[in-house]
């Protein structure tokens, strides 16, 4: 997965900005900085706003801010706050597009997203289904929201939370992020096998010393019949 632009109106600090990561696609590593309160953080939210949407709460300190807090305050009424991401993935290009209107009672409410996924060939696909759009990124992605912060993008002081994670909590995210699944799907085939296998010997040998013990039954009352 390779991001392109982002771009956000309205949201956080920012009327009408866009980044982009294209600038960027010769360099393996790039930093984004900039003085405290400057809208660093308000990046990353964008990116997971348009990727995920918004939470309806805040379920703790570390799950990132709700996207429907991140909308400018200097935004009149009936502007909208809009983010757009445009990336790609696997020689497909996908934008996905987000926003939160405001009604005329102040409430806040995300309208339904729209993501447009363009083939190689340049065939196109909309999906405008909040359902349909947020599975059809969790299908791309292989991550839901929790995880993807948890390794793609690590908010301040949270590494820590990814390093003292259990090694089974590790192993499955990276096997999620690097599509090992196929492997592991085999080794449990291969488990499942030996198990299998084991059954059918471990039964075999109970007939067998079934007939061993029969035949050395026989054997001795045949024997004890001669003396007799």
């Amino acid at each position: 997965m390779r991001f392109e632009k982002l771009q956000m109106q309205n949201f956080g600090p920012y009327e009408n900005e866009t980044v982009d990561f294209t600038a960027f696609a010769d360099r393996p590593l790039f930093l984004i900085t900039g003085d405290t309160g400057a809208g660093k953080s308000t990046i990353f939210d964008a990116l997971l706003f348009a990727l995920y949407g918004s939470d309806s709460k805040s379920s703790n300190g570390n799950q990132g801010r709700v996207a429907l807090g991140l909308r400018s305050d200097f935004a009149a009424p009936k502007d909208e706050t809009v983010v757009s991401l445009q990336f790609s993935h696997q020689g497909q290009h996908y934008s996905v597009r987000r926003a939160i209107r405001v009604r005329k009672t102040g409430e806040l409410v995300p309208r339904d997203p729209e993501l447009t996924v363009t083939a190689a060939d340049g065939t196109q696909h909309v999906v405008t289904k909040n359902r349909e759009v947020n599975a059809a990124l969790l299908n791309l992605l292989q991550l839901d929201k929790a995880q993807f912060r948890q390794i793609i993008l690590l908010p301040q002081g949270d590494f820590r939370r990814f390093l003292d994670a259990s090694s089974k909590e590790r192993e499955e995210l990276l096997r999620n992020i690097f599509g090992t699944d196929l492997y592991q799907r085999w080794q449990n085939n291969i488990e499942e096998h030996r198990r299998q296998l084991k059954r059918r010997l471990e039964s075999t040998s109970n007939k067998l010393e079934g007939v061993i013990g029969t035949y050395a039954l026989d054997a001795g009352q045949e024997l004890a019949d001669g003396e007799l």
